[in-house]
């Protein structure tokens, strides 16, 4: 159960990313810290080399990369 909520997690974090801007980059959105809390244990939970989680830190790259610009 927890991995297809973790999954499903995956997919809509990369489909926010799918809209970009004049600027190249996706509006980001704001999570709140008790949500990023609990996203980021989920994400300790799983295996370092699980698809979602190498999803969900390829999508915190793009995340920071967008910051910057």
């Amino acid at each position: 159960m927890l991995q297809r909520l973790s999954i499903a997690a995956g997919i809509s974090l990369l489909l926010g990313a799918c809209t970009v801007t004049i600027a190249g980059c996706p509006p980001l959105t704001t999570y709140s810290k008790e949500f990023q809390t609990r996203a980021a244990a989920q994400l300790r939970a799983l295996p370092s080399a699980s698809p979602i989680a190498i999803l969900v830190t390829d999508y915190g790259k793009i995340r920071d990369a967008c910051r910057v610009k």
